[in-house]
């Protein structure tokens, strides 16, 4: 794998509406080029010396520290000019460079563009060395460290025919078959297994360290109290490989092939020409030969719900979706060179777009109202008339991430010879305050009624002729008692609310949607789905049991919520939900009531807890309620049963 450039990313901020020049200062840097010329000199003089007398030749050690030295001088040197060269002149505004000027180091370089600017100005902090080292050579070097590559597909295709016609040689006792297909050198081996190992690192992170991951350099406090919500960021990461785990053209052929993808239900086939949007779904499973000719046409296609088909995908979204406590969707967009699938829009949900191959250029635009920041339905489909200028204009490459709030207008293109495919990551769908207030307000009312004989009795007799747009602008007692009794009403309700009922039922809401969790080999280890008995050479074999010493944990965060009724407890998860959208039900355990303190003490622990130390006298009590929640899958223990050894 050919070496990946470093990253630079410039803030963007809608500061003024006038063209700015920028100015930063170049004669502060660390490695200046007088010292840069000293360290050429010194090594042409030693090689000319050691050509022309031995006595000049200088020790291995201290050639090497020279080289050393040298090459991170040049390295920082290479990464200033690399940036510099960054910074052109665009339609929108004006850069330059000039002398003697600072401002003050920026921590993190990205770009973020302000909602309600229409005019957009890059502002690219002081870039000396200093700051370099200190802050954004760290960053690079730790993506690098963690991703240095993702190709576990291929590496599997690669290494696992190997092993297996290796074992099957060993078996039947024959020569071993030559590899034809698959040839790789010590050096091809050894990338395989730094990548291998990438891969893994990947898929034990939590899900707050793969949204790390999806931002970086961003830091996590930083997108959420200056970006979330409020502008677009667009990360420039220059590391094609960055995406390469999650998805790949391949693999949606492979799909395609091996899978019963339905158009429409899976798989929608459009196009946008002459300014008009078309959806090209036959009736039907989408056979690959199909799709590609659609493809041929111009056409793009729109894999809904990836996470049914491709693991990677499904992992990714689980975790994402314990991060952010509320289902996390994604499609994938595959579009043709010089075409585009998609009519102008503004979507209902925060969007994050991980461009995994080709090019596609993107045009975003602010919302033309007020009633279309943050909305809660998505858009109808626009024409160019009705967009206005973009306040973001930029190429996403591989490796690259863009996201952008609920209301923000956006389309997108692909240019040249390039196809590009995508992963859309969409969150926070129906869950703002709005929706919260939806469920409170209706059950302390209800509540209200119930209790309170005020909101029972009758309206005055004749309120028909003083209130209503007709009677609006009239003045009378009758109208005056009417207005003073509802404000009254309104304050009372107030005493009737009950946030935590209203937070249940909107979290139970969102958990019916929610993807099973995807559990590592490690954790399935420790759980009823992958320890206990088994069929073994005509017999059970490896039963287990817990103890009242074992020590246990929550399966996944976020998979259960315990909620109280008159005579029971339930406890609703989502061990048992779909990766296809609400294809079932969510389902729950029946506790009696008694049992409520030990299931709180297991359900609601963030940490292993020992089954001996639930809130009860009674130990069969305790290992009883563990049990079953363990038989379900709710539970895992901290090492596996059969290792399992009372303290």
């Amino acid at each position: 794998m050919s070496a990946v450039k470093r990253s630079a990313f410039s803030v963007f901020k809608g500061k003024e509406k006038t063209k700015k020049t920028l100015e930063f200062s170049d004669n502060s840097s660390v490695a200046s080029n007088e010292e840069l010329a000293k360290l050429k000199g010194i090594k042409r003089r030693r090689s000319e010396c050691s050509d022309e007398n031995p006595m000049f030749n200088t020790p291995k050690s201290t050639v090497s520290s020279s080289k050393q030295s040298l090459k991170s001088e040049q390295r920082f040197s290479s990464i200033r000019k690399s940036i510099r060269k960054k910074v052109k002149r665009e339609t929108h505004h004006e850069v330059e460079l000039k002398q003697g000027h600072r401002e003050k180091p920026a921590s993190a370089m990205l770009q973020v563009l302000d909602r309600n600017s229409c005019d957009w100005t890059e502002s690219m902090q002081d870039l000396n060395s200093s700051s370099l080292e200190k802050a954004f050579l760290p960053e690079v070097a730790k993506q690098k460290k963690e991703q240095s590559a993702l190709h576990i597909e291929e590496i599997k295709s690669i290494i696992k025919p190997a092993e297996e016609r290796f074992s099957n040689d060993m078996i039947s006792e024959k020569p071993p078959a030559p590899l034809k297909k698959h040839k790789m050198s010590p050096k091809s081996i050894s990338g395989s297994m730094k990548s291998l190992k990438s891969v893994d690192s990947l898929r034990n992170k939590t899900g707050e360290g793969l949204f790390d991951w999806i931002i970086a350099p961003v830091k996590n406090d930083q997108f959420f109290s200056d970006v979330w919500q409020k502008k677009p960021l667009f990360i420039k990461r220059r590391q094609p490989h960055y995406n390469n785990h999650w998805f790949s053209t391949k693999e949606f052929d492979n799909i395609l092939r091996k899978k019963n993808v339905q158009f429409t239900k899976n798989l929608d086939i459009a196009v946008y020409r002459n300014n008009k949007r078309e959806t090209l779904n036959p009736a039907g499973r989408a056979f690959s030969p199909i799709v590609w000719k659609f493809y041929e046409e111009g056409c793009s296609a729109r894999l809904l719900n990836p996470q049914i088909f491709s693991t990677n995908v499904w992992e990714l979204l689980s975790k994402l979706q314990e991060f952010f406590g509320c289902f996390v969707g994604s499609n994938v967009y595959l579009t043709p060179p010089n075409s585009q699938g998609f009519a102008p829009h503004y979507d209902d949900i925060e969007a994050f777009i991980i461009q995994l191959e080709g090019e596609k250029h993107w045009k975003l635009y602010a919302a033309r109202d007020a009633d279309e920041v943050l909305p809660r339905y998505s858009s109808k489909n626009m024409t160019e008339e009705e967009l206005g200028e973009p306040i973001l204009d930029r190429v996403l490459q591989p490796g690259d991430t863009l996201y952008f709030p609920r209301g923000i207008i956006h389309q997108a293109t692909t240019t040249g010879d390039s196809h590009s495919l995508h992963l859309t990551l969409s969150v926070y769908q129906k869950n703002c305050w709005s929706d919260f207030m939806e469920k409170l307000i209706p059950a302390a009312l209800q509540t209200a009624i119930e209790e309170d004989v005020e909101f029972r009795k009758a309206l005055p007799i004749g309120y028909q002729n003083h209130v209503g747009v007709s009677n609006s602008d009239k003045v009378c007692e009758s109208r005056k008692s009417f207005m003073k009794t509802v404000q009254q009403l309104m304050k009372k309700l107030c005493s009737h609310v009950s946030i935590d009922q209203a937070a249940d039922e909107l979290i139970l809401d969102q958990m019916d949607e929610y993807l099973p969790p995807s559990l590592t080999q490690e954790e399935r280890q420790c759980t009823i789905y992958g320890n206990g008995a088994f069929w073994d050479e005509g017999g059970v074999r490896g039963k287990s049991e817990l103890t009242i010493y074992t020590e246990v944990l929550m399966t996944r965060p976020g998979i259960a919520r315990l909620v109280p009724t008159e005579n029971e407890i339930l406890i609703h998860h989502t061990l048992e939900n779909s990766r296809q959208y609400k294809e079932f039900p969510m389902q729950s355990i029946p506790l009696p009531i008694e049992h409520a303190d030990i299931a709180e003490y297991f359900v609601t622990s963030h940490e292993y807890v020992r089954i001996k130390d639930a809130p009860s006298e009674d130990d069969e009590l305790k290992l009883s309620v563990a049990n079953q929640l363990y038989s379900c899958g709710l539970l895992r223990t901290k090492v596996a049963l059969v290792q399992d050894s009372k303290l």
